[in-house]
């Protein structure tokens, strides 16, 4: 699923890593030590959450956490690596972000109904890549990781650009390189000013972040 319009968060991976079934149990333990974390660094930040409230999130001793992890940045580098191969593997597959607004007879209606689903998510939680960005000044490890996300949404956002250029719905005569980079940063900056409106300000902000959208990218 290509997702540059959710950031890196689709409604599925916003719940962060699930426990499959079916699973050996030292995997399913694992997984389930990941979704609590991914919870606990949503809600308390990454300073604000101790191993031993991981532990106690996913229902297990303490020395189950070290027994598959070495820290709490090992387990912010491991949902960080889940959330990049989520990320490739879903633009491979195509589908959803702004492939789905492309798939619409109405491509400015459907692209604020994309930025509202996303912006539902971002006010539910904040994004695991924004809090890891700011682990990632003071962390080359996690910086670089961070980068290699960015590269790779930017590489989306360009492909279903291209896309749209093919479907002769966006503009042909944006830069695809420098579009791309453009779009996702006026994205990434206006789901950040969504999720921190007011409730009452939301639905002007998504419209105003949809209009900004359309008259960059709507061919004429």
């Amino acid at each position: 699923m290509s997702q540059p319009l959710i950031d890196l968060e689709s409604v599925e991976s916003a719940r962060g890593p699930q426990p499959a079934l079916g699973q050996p149990r030292g995997v399913k333990t694992r997984e389930k030590l990941l979704s609590a974390a991914w919870d606990l660094f949503a809600t308390r930040g990454f300073e604000g959450t101790s191993i031993g409230d991981v532990a106690r999130r996913a229902e297990v001793g303490v020395g189950t956490v070290y027994h598959h992890f070495r820290d709490k940045r090992a387990i912010l580098l491991e949902l960080l690596e889940y959330e990049n191969s989520a990320l490739i593997t879903n633009t491979k597959t195509g589908g959803g972000g702004l492939s789905l607004a492309l798939a619409s007879d109405d491509f400015s209606a459907a692209s604020q109904a994309v930025l509202r689903m996303a912006a539902d998510v971002r006010r539910r939680r904040p994004s695991l890549l924004l809090i890891a960005r700011d682990v990632g000044r003071r962390d080359p490890e996690v910086a670089a990781v961070c980068a290699r996300i960015d590269a790779s949404r930017v590489e989306s956002m360009r492909d279903d650009i291209a896309l749209g250029q093919r479907l002769g719905k966006l503009r042909a005569d944006v830069d695809l390189d420098q579009a791309s980079k453009m779009v996702q940063t006026i994205i990434d900056v206006g789901l950040t000013k969504i999720a921190e409106a007011p409730e009452t300000a939301v639905d002007e902000q998504i419209e105003i972040l949809a209009d900004l959208l359309n008259s960059y990218l709507l061919a004429p």
